[in-house]
């Protein structure tokens, strides 16, 4: 179970999400309540074949949380519990939503008596983005413009007054208008086995590539990307 931003937190409505893994850390199905330690139930999910799924929880003080869940087990179905993460009683939490264009992230704070946090945002390990931010109230909206931050994997942190860390998020960016404009070409059409092969790569400088050699009469040609 993972909260979004890192932490549960009294009285601050989380999305939690959920990674259902077998034995062999293969995603599964599953489906299961939140129940809160009164016995109530307080919220509901299901993961998809991937084991991925998601949820809204609403902690309160003096409550803990389980989940059971419904796992496969041959003819039958069994039912397991498992913990959530405890809430704490005092912080910050942090909720983003994406945009084609826009970051809208959110921060909302608990029994917070400093009001002044950071908000950096970081690309490969370099801060792209630092900004001063003032919780005049219980809860704070914010918009980051993507046009010019880079394209991959960020991490937006909100950071006490101390320098001290206190959520944090990951964000996916792309541009879809800015191609990469690659040309592959190999010395032959065709090769024998255990032949060498000499691939030509033409692309801009510093840029970051993989590639995959499979066979074409196995492996048929994916339309997907990385991206997707």
């Amino acid at each position: 179970f993972y909260p979004e931003g890192g932490s549960l937190v009294h009285g601050i409505s989380s999305l939690v999400a959920v990674k259902a893994e077998d034995g062999y850390g293969s995603g599964i199905a599953v489906s299961g309540s939140v129940l809160s330690s009164a016995g109530d139930t307080v919220s509901r999910f299901s993961c998809d074949s991937l084991g991925m799924g998601l949820f809204a929880l609403l902690p309160i003080a003096g409550q803990s949380y389980q989940a059971v869940v419904d796992l496969p087990g041959g003819d039958r179905v069994r039912h397991d519990v498992f913990q959530l993460p405890s809430a704490l009683s005092k912080g910050l939490a942090l909720q983003v939503r994406q945009t084609d264009s826009v970051i809208h992230a959110t921060i909302r704070a608990a029994a917070i008596s400093d009001s002044t946090v950071s908000l950096v945002l970081k690309h490969t390990g370099k801060t792209v983005l630092s900004q001063p931010l003032v919780l005049k109230e219980a809860q704070l909206t914010f918009r980051i413009s993507t046009a010019a931050l880079p394209e991959g994997i960020s991490a937006i942190t909100i950071y006490d007054n101390g320098g001290k860390p206190e959520c944090e998020r990951l964000v996916y960016i792309h541009h879809p208008d800015n191609k990469s404009v690659i040309n592959i070409s190999t010395n032959k059409k065709t090769y024998q086995p255990k032949e060498q092969v000499t691939v030509n790569i033409q692309t801009q400088p510093n840029a970051n590539l993989s590639m995959a050699v499979v066979d074409a009469g196995i492996v048929p040609e994916q339309a997907d990307d990385i991206v997707s």
